[in-house]
């Protein structure tokens, strides 16, 4: 490389570093991941520092990074509250970044509180729509708010609950979420081994929900809408692909499905890294939440071409103008069972323009606001 380049390079790329609170398959963590990828490829410095240990699904995530020059740096157990400080300040100190920016509100507190004395940037991004409902949080938010030189958020509902219980002083921003739609069109390629690979046999047709296990995402309404249809049609299955984030619900789940007599019908995947695989094997996909900031995993199933059912709620209503998706409300069991059984006559798969969520578009923010900022 020509070093009048190299020189250039180096006064054109950033020290950033992303704190989050643990590394696994969920919607922050993955859109990390995402962004520390591209930052690396850019040239950028970049780092991650987590406050709990990986989970071990997603230690491969942690790997490939470190492949291409990301740093990690995680506990080997899990940190209480002085720990986290003291664990915050030394990687701080030690990878020296010029900006941060901190996912969700537990890391973005921990990081603020810690660097209070430290002269560095910090960017707080909201990935919830309503963090500071506590009152306790929404206190030591107003606290320690001086200390963030941006509150982002994923969503506008985000930024508007923000300053209804904590205040809108200060620069706020809207930074959508982003994904990496080759991905998913790549894993479309090799559709029929994905589905040899799982077993499955024409007429055989897949319902996949994915999202981590809770009651705010609501698969008990994927599991009532599909349980009428498992007796029209006998190749018909029901996935879900998420970690289990409340061990009573997903009890709950499984003794409904024990109390249907479905158990050879629904499957439980898990934490996963090969979400684009399971969505490419995949013929329609549901996302029934209660409420969500934007929803990766939404992003995703879009991004796949599979037809989608989802929740009428405000942060999906963009979805109308895309060819097969219905929004509905999920807890509306026969109108949910319909649209179902819609798509499964249907039987085809969309093909959507989804260049405004480009992971890259999304970096690119990011990378402005760094600049803003430094």
């Amino acid at each position: 490389m020509w070093p009048f380049l190299r020189i250039l390079i180096q006064e054109l790329s950033m020290r950033v570093l992303h704190v989050i609170l643990t590394p696994r398959y969920s919607g922050a963590e993955i859109l990390v991941r995402d962004l520390a990828r591209i930052d690396a490829e850019q040239g950028h410095d970049v780092a991650i520092i987590a406050l709990n240990p990986s989970e071990p699904e997603f230690e491969c995530e942690v790997s490939g990074l470190q492949a291409i020059g990301v740093d990690w740096f995680l506990p080997k157990a899990p940190l209480r509250r002085v720990g986290r400080l003291y664990f915050l300040r030394r990687w701080v100190k030690e990878f020296r970044p010029e900006v941060i920016a901190a996912h969700t509100a537990i890391p973005s507190l921990y990081a603020r509180i810690a660097l209070l004395c430290v002269d560095v940037p910090i960017v707080s991004v909201l990935h919830a729509v309503n963090d500071y409902g506590v009152v306790k949080l929404a206190w030591m938010e107003r606290l320690f708010r001086h200390k963030a030189s941006v509150i982002a958020s994923v969503s506008q509902l985000g930024l508007q609950n923000y300053v209804s219980q904590v205040g809108g002083q200060g620069l706020m921003r809207f930074l959508p979420n982003g994904i990496d739609s080759s991905r998913f069109l790549k894993a479309l390629t090799s559709r029929e081994r994905y589905r040899a690979d799982w077993g499955l046999k024409e007429p055989s047709y897949v319902v996949i929900q994915v999202g981590r296990i809770d009651s705010v995402k609501r698969q008990h309404l994927s599991l009532k809408a599909t349980l009428p249809l498992f007796a029209e049609h006998p190749g018909l299955m029901l996935w879900f692909v998420g970690l289990v984030e409340d061990s009573n619900y997903y009890k709950y789940l499984r003794n409904l499905i024990a109390e249907y007599g479905c158990e050879d019908r629904v499957e439980f995947f898990g934490s996963r890294s090969d979400v684009p695989q399971l969505l490419s094997a995949a013929d329609l996909f549901l996302m029934p939440s209660a409420w969500e900031s934007q929803g990766i995993a939404y992003l995703e199933g879009l991004a796949s071409g599979l037809p989608v059912i989802a929740s009428n709620i405000s942060v999906f209503s963009f979805a109308k103008a895309l060819p097969g998706a219905t929004l509905l409300d999920p807890e509306n069991t026969a109108k949910f069972s319909d649209a179902i059984r819609t798509f499964i006559r249907v039987r085809k798969r969309y093909d959507r323009n989804m260049q405004q969520f480009s992971i890259y578009k999304t970096a690119n923010a990011y990378h402005q606001i760094f600049k803003e900022i430094i």
